[in-house]
């Protein structure tokens, strides 16, 4: 060994390897967001908001709520949804948040305040699974980013989890998404929780 040369400390290997391994893990989620497949971009004008729709929205699902054990069907028009979603979320991370009814498709769309406002776009499906109606996050996007497939695997699961631990006793049995509306059968039963 040469007496001139100085050896790296471990400390300084170690800073440069984790940087390194840091470094492929960016680039690796960079090339997942950027090859995921990005939601559609729907044409058309926008769903207006307005108290009267969703004072409409909210009365069908009261109704729902104050109805009597047994089947039931409530029908919500995009305009209700999309005024529910703008006016009756409080706390809401969305800012001029659009909900959009195609056939067999629900497309949410908003801006979300992260420090900077961000375009996020999502595109939703319903399947039966077993009898009973599963919520399925198809593609979503953040800003330029699209999430990749386990992100929106996980987050599908986690609404399915929340609605059936729900404990209100009212359980969706089938979803009909038609151009303009989303119409829900279901069946009401005494609560879980009180």
């Amino acid at each position: 060994m040469n007496p001139d040369t100085r050896r790296l400390p471990p400390r300084t290997i170690y800073l440069v390897i984790a940087m390194i391994i840091g470094l492929v893990l960016c680039l690796s989620l960079t090339v997942c967001l950027a090859a995921s497949p990005r939601p559609p971009h729907l044409a058309g004008p926008p769903v207006t908001v307005s108290e009267e729709a969703a004072q409409s929205g909210e009365n069908k699902i009261m109704a729902v709520a104050d109805a009597p054990l047994g089947p039931f069907s409530v029908e919500l028009t995009q305009e209700e949804a999309t005024s529910l979603m703008a006016l009756r979320l409080p706390g809401s991370p969305f800012l001029n948040p659009q909900v959009v009814f195609t056939t067999g498709y629900i497309h949410i769309s908003g801006i979300v305040n992260m420090g900077m406002a961000l375009r996020v776009d999502s595109l939703w499906t319903v399947v039966n699974d077993g009898g009973e109606p599963q919520v399925h996050l198809e593609r979503a996007s953040i800003g330029p980013f699209a999430m990749p497939p386990v992100l929106l695997n996980s987050i599908s699961s986690t609404i399915n989890d929340m609605i059936a631990e729900s404990g209100t006793g009212i359980l969706p049995t089938a979803v009909t998404i038609e151009e303009g509306r989303i119409i829900v059968y279901g069946s009401k039963s005494p609560p879980t929780i009180p």
